[in-house]
């Protein structure tokens, strides 16, 4: 769901590859009864001014990108829904999404978009904040982990943006053999050339575990947080709390997620 504010922070970040700019035009969901009290030129007025973000919205990523020297494509679905965001994504490398804004009034929220994305576009999503980043996305990472599949894929994935990091700390979950899997990955770092830190999680039960981690991203200066996303369902992480839905909600840099 392109609207254009992650632009100035990502395009520099993905100077070497191409850009897909996804714009999904949702049509409102009448129901049957309705329909005839609504007027025909009311509804072509919503389809116009529809038609008429997405035509700014192109300008801005074509703009964006001709600055920049690469190459970049629209793609414009009408009537769309959130299958068809999560089959195009299929197409991409890297996913690329706004972070969630209360105020937005689209047919389906960006905290929905994320879910589906992660867990059915088989793609890493970068999460954009709504807040100014200071700094190249990737100049000074934090990365979670928690010896989980999810966690193992997002820094897999990470790696591209951290090849040019100037500060990488990786943040590691309490366990029996923290000490022994923090050596591992940073030996897993070093061997694409990037020097990492770590630190070891206090074990707290009445602390989140976000709020330490992003404490550090602000401790740093982070401009981006590496981690799983949906270790366990999203009805559980509603029910009992959980990370990804904490982190979506407050995190005020961009956040690399895989699943």
């Amino acid at each position: 769901m392109f609207d254009g504010a992650g632009l100035p922070i990502v395009v520099p970040v993905f100077d070497h590859f191409s850009l897909i700019g996804l714009r999904v035009e949702v049509q409102p969901r009448i129901p049957r009864a309705l329909r005839g009290a609504i007027e025909e030129r009311a509804m072509a007025a919503h389809q116009a001014a529809l038609r008429a973000v997405s035509d700014r919205l192109e300008a801005l990523f074509r703009q964006e990108a001709a600055a920049r020297g690469l190459r970049g494509e629209w793609w414009r679905v009408v009537d769309g829904a959130m299958a068809d965001v999560v089959e195009r994504a299929r197409y991409a490398s890297m996913i690329v999404v706004s972070q969630h804004d209360p105020q937005d009034d689209e047919e389906f929220s960006a905290d929905d978009l994320i879910h589906d994305l992660l867990l059915c576009g088989g793609r890493p999503v970068l999460v954009v904040p709504k807040w100014p980043v200071l700094g190249t996305v990737g100049q000074r990472a934090v990365v979670t982990w928690n010896n989980s599949r999810e966690a193992s894929r997002a820094l897999a994935d990470a790696l591209p943006l951290l090849a040019g990091a100037e500060q990488v700390t990786v943040m590691i979950a309490p366990d029996d053999h923290a000490q022994a899997i923090s050596e591992r990955l940073v030996a897993y770092l070093a061997r694409h050339g990037i020097a990492a830190t770590s630190k070891i999680l206090e074990d707290h039960p009445d602390k989140s575990p976000g709020v330490a981690i992003l404490k550090e991203c602000n401790a740093i200066e982070a401009n981006l947080l590496v981690m799983g996303g949906y270790g366990r369902s999203r009805l559980r992480q509603r029910v009992l709390g959980g990370m990804t839905e904490f982190v979506l909600g407050v995190a005020r840099l961009p956040v690399l997620m895989a699943h």
